[in-house]
């Protein structure tokens, strides 16, 4: 334990404790908007708040924190991994003011897939099977002990591990992200980071995204859909037109209840007068 803390300072230890028992809440603070972000913020908050004390440093006190309120998903058996990781890179960010803070958010999205690919293999997979068939006898024998031991068995590792992985990656971080940036490997990773999330996005779109529009342009064996005319302009079309809709209504900070009461009622209506 003492090796896991050297070379921190009582205060980075302090507030790096803080940030593990909030930690805890990580996974109840869940929205479909923005998934785990809020978490991801309540777990960042205290750290934040003592890099950016002062009054005068309000503004990017705020702006620390909005960065790790957007959407954001690892899995909450691991999450300490990702906060020591972005703690490192945040106090980076309050000693050097020439840091380029967009490198964050180009971290965030590059590592979540691949920490919640191996936090939810452990833990959800195989853990998870693993203590459930050494107490499932006792709980189907009516043993109350079947359930305590199953909690104590599945969470405890999380419990233990989640704190030695965040003073861990906290202290890995700061050395490899000087390293990163020194060969360049931190404009690469923004640049791809971003080409990633703008595929996935697009994808999703295209996937997901459907304006089934029942509206038909001429007669006869010359009548043709208008979905089909609009996606020969451009595949797509009417779902991209509404997701870029949607995103400009967001960033007006239109909340997401009434968007999505809107869009069902734009639906509804369409469905009674035929337009869907």
């Amino acid at each position: 334990m003492s090796k896991l803390k050297e070379g921190l300072s009582k205060e980075e230890i302090t507030h790096l404790n803080r940030m593990y028992w909030r930690s805890n809440a990580y996974g109840l603070c869940f929205s479909y908007d923005r998934q785990e972000g809020i978490g991801l913020q309540w777990g960042m908050y205290d750290f934040i708040r003592w890099l950016y004390p002062h009054k005068e440093q309000k503004e990017q006190r705020l702006d620390a924190l909005k960065r790790h309120g957007v959407f954001f998903n690892i899995t909450a058996y691991i999450i300490t991994t990702g906060m020591g990781l972005f703690a490192s890179l945040e106090k980076k960010a309050a000693e050097d003011p020439n840091f380029d803070t967009s490198s964050i958010n180009a971290v965030k999205a590059a590592i979540q897939g691949p920490l919640s690919g191996i936090g939810d293999s452990i833990f959800l997979i195989a853990w998870r099977v693993v203590v459930t068939g050494i107490t499932l006898p006792m709980a189907m024998q009516g043993s109350p002990l079947g359930f305590i031991l199953f909690l104590l068995l599945f969470n405890l590792p999380s419990f233990v591990g989640r704190y030695y992985l965040l003073f861990a990656s906290y202290k890995m971080g700061s050395t490899i992200i000087e390293k990163a940036f020194d060969n360049g490997i931190i404009d690469l990773l923004i640049k791809g980071a971003t080409i990633m999330g703008l595929t996935m996005i697009g994808a999703m779109v295209a996937k997901t995204v459907n304006v089934p529009l029942a509206v038909v342009l001429g007669a006869g064996v010359e009548a043709v859909p208008l979905t089909d005319a609009l996606d020969g302009i451009m595949p797509g079309l009417l779902s991209v037109l509404l997701t870029l809709g949607t995103m400009k209504l967001l960033q007006k900070k239109v909340s997401v209840i009434w968007i999505t009461v809107g869009i069902f009622a734009l639906s509804i209506l369409g469905a009674l007068v035929g337009i869907f």
